[in-house]
């Protein structure tokens, strides 16, 4: 009669191929979503719009949440169903729904990174066209998540071990537009930063800096989204994409963070070094249309910055004067191109 293997010299099922890219993933998603928790204190309470706010909040919830179900993915598959291989046959729906909350994080984060191109730009040509390119890649991208968040759901038996076509196609769909729409928004946000130097070195640190923050956060999220593309097509047996996967929320709540955070950094540092001289040269102020151009003549060099109408009367509901010293003018051009930020 057999009574199944003698436990005392039973070493178990060695499951390291398997769940070891999920398990390490999900401990390292750990540590990156408690640093989402200290960024998200050091932002709440904020002075931003109301909208501004509930999308940080609807991050922070999201990328909780995310975490919890890669958890119980875990506990799922090692507590349970402890010794026995027979789960890893399918995929846990706690993980289609990860997959869901991930989208939806994509999409706000790049949602928000669109807005930033619009809010920077001054010509129509990538005020509508830039920025609706990379709202329509986002769009794509979530489509696709959606699309693999489905396929999880209907067919949890060919995730793990083996892949369908389908759900191949529906992780293209989902990572390369989001890789795409990043590269777009990074690339025409440094261009624009950097276009707008004015040979003054207190302005241009500041644009420098955004310039720095911007490659940071499109450098760090195309990579995540490139490399899991090489992980998830050249390494089809195993399952080392889905360590990944769990973390690349994590990535975009981070960095949306960061930016909202160093954006607030940005204006107090701009609020302790107030400009109280005028030895710039010449300054003159001109109004067109729905525009402010700020202009500087030194030195037979000229240097302008067109700044939004509704954002600059916004920089001035204090009660100050745009018939103040240049400087003052310059100063408000740099808290403009933070606050668009």
């Amino acid at each position: 009669m057999d009574t199944g293997p003698d436990m005392s010299t039973y070493l178990g099922v060695d499951m390291t191929q398997i769940l070891g890219p999920l398990f390490w993933g999900t401990l390292v998603s750990m540590i990156f979503t408690g640093i989402t928790i200290v960024q998200a204190y050091h932002y709440f309470p904020s002075k931003d719009q109301l909208v501004v706010q509930l999308v940080a909040l609807s991050m922070l919830v999201l990328d909780l949440l995310s975490s919890a179900l890669a958890a119980q993915g875990i506990n799922y598959y090692l507590l349970p169903h402890f010794g026995s291989t027979v789960p890893l046959g399918h995929l846990v729906p706690t993980l289609a729904v990860e997959c869901v909350a991930t989208t939806f994080i994509i999409a706000i984060s790049q949602a928000y990174f669109a807005w930033q191109v619009y809010a920077l730009a001054q010509k129509s040509f990538a005020k509508y066209v830039i920025s609706g390119a990379v709202l329509v890649l986002s769009l794509l991208a979530f489509a696709g998540g959606l699309g693999c968040s489905v396929v999880m759901f209907v067919h949890p038996g060919s995730i793990l071990a083996t892949r369908n076509h389908v759900f191949n196609t529906m992780a293209g769909i989902a990572k390369v537009p989001a890789a795409l729409a990043d590269i777009i928004a990074t690339s025409y946000l440094c261009y624009t930063l950097g276009y707008a130097r004015t040979g003054i070195k207190a302005t241009d640190s500041v644009l420098k800096t955004l310039i720095g923050f911007s490659i940071q956060r499109g450098v760090l999220v195309t990579l995540v989204q490139v490399v899991f593309l090489i992980m998830f097509y050249a390494s089809a047996p195993h399952l080392y994409w889905l360590g990944l996967h769990v973390n690349v929320t994590r990535v975009y709540a981070n960095t949306f963070f960061a930016m909202l955070n160093g954006r607030d950094m940005l204006k107090r540092e701009l609020q302790r070094k107030s400009i109280i001289t005028s030895g710039f040269g010449t300054h003159n102020q001109t109004r067109l249309g729905n525009t402010f151009q700020v202009s500087k003549k030194e030195s037979d060099r000229e240097s302008g910055i067109e700044v939004p109408q509704s954002v600059w009367m916004d920089t001035f509901k204090g009660g100050n004067s745009v018939d103040t010293l240049g400087a003052a003018r310059i100063q408000v051009d740099q808290k403009v191109v933070v606050s668009n930020i």
